[in-house]
């Protein structure tokens, strides 16, 4: 778990919480479902009580084990989720975006997006409900959310203040097509073309609480990536809907 406290330990760095009131109530902001792994593991220790069972860990090339405790932690549903479901990642599916589409369309229920970037190897990404062809219209509800693990921790919550959680479009000629999560067609948060090469993040937007999801990111900055992988969380019956759903499509 060194990527959890390195990555805890930048965060606090670079939000420049000096006491420990401020660190507490930041985790509290980023990381509100941690708490839940304290209580048992101390019963553990010193009352001899069963261990708890351990997070599944997903078979990732991007998320160790560490950093999967860590995204588990962004949120209730991710922290009570089961085993998650590998819906796309570019090094089993190639990385087309029509292996992406493939991978996670009709998908009903919350799925993390999850980007390595090439360089410096930051960790960002998206959780979203809405894994529909939208057809140059965004969709999704307030669960969404901005994350970014490595090298500092982050997570940015739906506003309230607009409603364009995620974008889908890969048949409107008349849109952008890609992937994207927040602001505004052309002008997401983060997003991603359709050629899969970069993903072009944001400091700011109407959507998700305002931040830098890369350090040092001036206004915009696009970054090569590394590796992308979505991962299905909303268990057996949002992958058996899924499923369903794909085997009538033409």
């Amino acid at each position: 778990f060194e990527s959890v406290l390195m990555a805890l330990r930048r965060s606090e760095g670079a939000s420049g919480a000096k006491s420990s009131a401020e660190v507490r109530s930041r985790l509290a902001d980023h990381v509100p479902s941690l708490p839940h792994s304290v209580g048992p593991r101390l019963a553990q220790a010193l009352l001899e009580a069963p261990p708890p069972p351990d997070c599944p860990w997903p078979k990732s090339r991007i998320l160790d084990r560490g950093l999967a405790f860590l995204l588990r932690g962004v949120g209730n549903p991710l922290w009570t989720s089961g085993a998650w479901d590998l819906l796309y990642s570019d090094w089993r599916d190639g990385r087309a975006f029509g292996s992406f589409l493939r991978g996670v369309l009709h998908y009903r229920g919350l799925a993390v997006l999850v980007v390595r970037a090439a360089g410096r190897g930051e960790v960002l990404g998206a959780l979203s409900d809405f894994w529909e062809e939208g057809n140059g219209s965004f969709g999704g509800s307030s669960e969404s959310l901005l994350f970014a693990l490595w090298p500092t921790l982050q997570a940015y919550r739906a506003t309230g203040k607009c409603k364009n959680y995620t974008y889908l479009n890969s048949r409107s000629k008349r849109a952008p097509r890609g992937v994207g999560f927040g602001g505004q067609s052309g002008a997401c948060r983060l997003w991603i073309s359709a050629d899969m090469e970069e993903v072009l993040v944001r400091q700011s937007d109407q959507v998700y609480a305002a931040g830098p999801l890369v350090p040092g990111v001036a206004e915009r900055m696009a970054c090569q990536i590394s590796h992308l992988e979505v991962w299905g969380v909303g268990g057996e019956a949002a992958r058996a809907g899924q499923l369903a759903q794909r085997s009538k499509d033409p």
